[in-house]
């Protein structure tokens, strides 16, 4: 009975102290909430990420670029292995030339 007539006597003072802290608590951590701005801008960096990200490479598209790539340095030897072909067969004219004409 007597702690009934205590929370009846002290009760709303201890309430009305709660409330204040809580209340004090409140307004400190003010800052630290996102206000709508804050949020809005945040969404439309977002959405701006997101779109800038879309455009760039993925990895399936660099495994092309290096297929593509390997294709590309295979035809180069491959040119190149006919030139130097085509080069020992001028080779041996210019040689049958400048021989012929000096016998």
């Amino acid at each position: 009975m007597e702690l009934l007539e205590a929370l009846r006597a002290w009760g709303p003072l201890i309430l009305a102290f709660a409330s204040a802290v809580f209340t004090g608590l409140v307004w400190a951590m003010r800052k630290e909430f996102a206000s709508k701005r804050d949020v809005a801008e945040l969404e439309q960096r977002t959405a701006l990420m997101e779109r800038d990200i879309e455009h760039l490479p993925r990895h399936d598209h660099l495994n092309e670029v290096k297929a593509e790539l390997g294709r590309l340095n295979a035809n180069v030897q491959a040119t190149g292995a006919q030139l130097q072909t085509l080069g020992n067969s001028m080779r041996r004219v210019e040689d049958y030339l400048l021989n012929r004409k000096g016998a």
